[in-house]
Parts: structure tokens; C-alpha cells; sequence
């Protein structure tokens, strides 16, 4: 407990420190007379979607619903325009961002459509959502908590703390991003898979990679896994192909194929803005000169792509690898549930574009992590209790590093997904230690 609380001290002081290499004159470490300048020293305002439904941004939903409406007035209508993306630039007004999401996305906004709602109602019905689900998934994620172990008050009130304090969800709500359905059916699917309903839990994995399909590429080190259940995987691709299906009914074959092989291979290309915390972002704008300020999608940079592909390739056969390493089942099959989120993490981190949002997700990773060791204590040791900790504080802190590009400062603009790698390595290091207990 004291060892976290001061953990968070320190990451705000870092943020805070970060603001005032960046920008000296809107971010004084001290006023007159040696007070300390505690706006800068804040939290991001993101915090205030935890506890007012009024406070979000419209930009990212914004392309959502125009995909969802002019579909349903304009026959043959294209969803999807690279040329615009690739060439966007921030004279351009933000009402005329693009729609870079799955046609799954436009379909799932689609009932408000139908309703005749504006941007402005249909934007607030789905914030309200957006607060359901997240309230939703933290009854879910403290089930799958405490599975098989008994909810102590001081565990309950820590992961209340953590569970407010954890900025990816706070920005996912801020931004109203389909990244809080994401993690929602993905919360779902680890609960039904700890309670051996494996078919629900293939189809929430199905729903959750049809609005972001880098998740079908989890099914490929649980594949090699012979003692995973083949029942959740058999749904989850039956799931993938009927959504699939519908999709292709509700947007057509031309918009489908224009997603697959026009606009994401577009935005492999990504972004050097801040948020983006992947390899790839970090490498922008540590060897370009694109603006890190700026939501403009890079120029194409070969070797950048290339060396992201490569990683994202590392961390896939990473995880594939320690899928294979379970080579028991166990009676309560806690490492199937160690299994799907080793993939699931991995996958996250291996996307091309990594916002800081998506890794709202690892909040699952983290309550498996606890539940693993809280259930088999001969797993713990210093290291590792200390390797999760600063990885959580890494993950869930928020750092304010939008002012830092070049070598050698823009290397911070990443904590959050050094904090990620961290996390995904204390994981593999779990099934590594289970592998030798049953083996022992």
C-alpha cells in the first residue's frame, strides 16, 4: 500500500516535470516565494469522465456516426478514403477526420441512425453507454479478481483506487471510443472462460475483434496450446465469420474490401502524435521530423514499418511460445485464463498503432496477473511483486510528454508501453514458474 501510494507521487511528480521541460513559462515548478505551482503538477483532465457523464469529446465518434448515417441515405456509399486520410493535414477542419474503424463499428451505431438522432444525441446515448460498460466491467473484472479467493476489504478498496486511477480507461471514456466495447466483451470472455462457458466466451472474443480485428491474430498461439478448449475457438471463428457476414450484408463487398486491403495497410504507416505509445510512434518521433503535436497520419517511412512489423512478429511468437508451454491442464484451468490474456496483451502491444487507450485492455492483464499469484503464492517473489508494480504505475499513471521529439527525450514519451512490455514479460516469466512447479 505505501509502497503504491508513493509510486503515484512519483509518477505525478515525473508528469509534472515533463510539462516543465516542455513548455517553462506554462509550467513553473515553483510561483513567488518557492511555492510549489501545483497546476502543474496535475492529473490529466481526462480524469473528470470518471465522474461526469458531460465531459467527452465528440471528435472520434464523430466519423462513426457519419460512416452509420450516410449508409443508410446513400446507396453504393464508400466509407473509406485513403487519399483524404493520407493527405490530412491540420489546416483541415476536425469535423472532416476520416472514418478508419470497421464497417462493424458503423453497424453498431446504426439503431441510432435509424431513430433519427443527431450527432449531439447520439453522441451523448453513447457516452451514457460508455459509463454503463465501464461500471459493468469493474463488477466483472473484481469477480474475476477474487475467483476461487475470498474479496478482503483491503483488496476491495485498492482496487476501487486503482480502478478510478487508471488513465487508459479515463481517456477511453473522454475520447468515446470503441475501445470500451473492446475491453468489455474482452472482461466478459475471461469471466465466462474462468467458469468454463467456453462457447460464450469464443463469441464475446468474436465481438471484440470484429470492431478490432488485430484481436484474430489471439487466436494463434491458442491454437498451438493443445489443452486450450477448442470449443471457445471453434465459436470465436464461427463468431468472426457471422460478423463478419453481416458486415458484409450491411456495408457491401467494396467498403469490406477497401478496409482490409486499402485502409489498414494506410494507417500502418502511423502516427508520431504523443498518444501514439508503440514502437512504431516512438520511432517516428525519435527519427522524423513529423509533428508529435499534431493527429496527422506519418509519411511513409520504410525501415520504421519494417522494424514495427518485426517487433510486432517478437512479441506474437512470444506469446505463442508460452502458450505452448502449457503442457498440463489443471483442474480449475487458470492457465487457460494465463494462456488467453499472455495473447490477448501481446496482440495489443503488437499492433501497429498503439494509442494510449488500448491499453485500457491491460486492466484485465493485470487482474489475471493478481488472481494468479494470489492463488498460487509460490509464485511471488520480490522481483516480481516489484516488476508488477512499476508496471502498473507505468501503464495506469498519466505522463505528460506531448512536448518530447528527438533523440534522446522523445525515449519518454513511451513509459506507458515500456510499463506494457514490463507487464507482458512478468506474465510469460508466471507460465514459465507454473511449467516448472508441474513439472517439479
Amino acid at each position: 500500500m505505501a509502497a503504491l501510494l508513493f509510486g503515484y507521487m512519483i509518477c505525478l511528480a515525473a508528469s509534472g516535470i515533463f510539462r516543465h521541460i516542455g513548455n517553462p513559462k506554462k509550467y513553473p515548478l515553483f510561483y513567488k516565494s518557492y511555492i510549489i505551482a501545483w497546476h502543474t503538477f496535475l492529473p490529466s483532465p481526462a480524469f473528470k469522465a470518471l465522474i461526469s457523464l458531460t465531459t467527452y469529446n465528440t471528435g472520434d465518434f464523430r466519423p462513426i456516426y457519419e460512416a452509420a448515417f450516410n449508409n443508410r441515405r446513400l446507396p453504393h456509399y464508400r466509407m473509406y478514403d485513403t487519399e483524404h486520410l493520407a493527405h490530412f493535414r491540420p489546416s483541415l477542419a476536425a469535423h472532416e477526420s476520416t472514418f478508419v474503424y470497421t464497417p462493424f463499428a458503423a453497424l453498431l451505431v446504426s439503431p441510432l441512425v435509424m431513430l433519427d438522432m443527431s450527432l449531439e444525441e447520439a453522441a451523448c446515448t453513447i457516452n451514457v453507454v460508455n459509463h454503463v460498460f465501464w461500471i459493468c466491467a469493474a463488477i466483472i473484472l473484481f469477480l474475476i479478481l477474487t475467483h476461487h479467493q475470498k474479496p478482503l476489504f483491503i483488496i476491495s478498496f485498492l482496487f476501487i483506487l486503482q480502478y478510478l486511477s487508471f488513465y487508459p480507461l479515463a481517456k477511453t471514456l473522454q475520447l468515446m471510443q470503441a475501445t470500451m466495447i473492446i475491453f468489455f466483451c474482452l472482461v466478459l470472455s475471461v469471466f465466462f472462460l474462468q467458469r468454463h462457458k467456453e462457447v460464450a466466451a469464443g463469441l464475446m472474443m468474436a465481438l471484440s475483434a470484429s470492431i478490432k480485428p488485430h484481436l484474430i491474430l489471439v487466436l494463434v498461439p491458442l491454437f498451438i496450446n493443445r489443452y486450450f478448449p477448442r470449443r471457445m475457438l471453434i465459436s470465436s471463428v464461427v463468431g468472426i465469420i457471422f460478423t463478419g457476414l453481416v458486415s458484409l450484408f450491411y456495408a457491401g463487398i467494396e467498403n469490406c474490401l477497401d478496409y482490409v486491403f486499402h485502409m489498414l495497410p494506410t494507417l500502418s504507416r502511423g502516427y508520431a502524435f504523443y498518444p501514439n505509445k508503440g514502437i512504431n510512434g516512438l520511432l517516428l518521433r525519435l527519427f522524423t521530423d513529423e509533428d508529435q503535436t499534431i493527429c496527422n497520419l506519418a509519411q511513409q517511412v520504410p525501415w520504421i514499418m519494417t522494424i514495427t512489423s518485426l517487433f510486432g512478429l517478437c512479441l506474437l511468437v512470444a506469446a505463442t511460445f508460452a502458450c505452448f508451454l502449457r503442457t498440463q491442464q489443471d483442474k480449475d484451468d487458470c492457465n487457460n485464463v494465463l494462456c488467453f490474456t499472455i495473447a490477448i496483451t501481446a496482440i495489443i502491444l503488437a499492433s501497429p498503432v498503439c494509442w494510449e487507450h488500448h491499453l485500457s485492455i491491460l486492466a484485465l492483464s493485470f487482474c489475471v496477473a493478481v488472481n494468479t499469484v494470489w492463488r498460487n503464492p509460490k509464485l511471488r517473489t520480490r522481483f516480481i511483486d516489484a516488476f508488477f508494480l512499476i508496471s502498473f504505475l507505468l501503464v495506469s499513471c498519466y505522463f505528460d510528454t506531448q512536448y518530447f521529439s528527438g533523440f534522446p527525450m522523445a525515449l519518454l514519451s513511451s513509459l506507458e508501453y515500456y510499463g506494457a512490455i514490463l507487464l507482458l514479460g512478468c506474465l510469460v516469466d508466471l507460465m514459465l514458474k507454473q511449467k516448472r512447479e508441474q513439472a517439479n
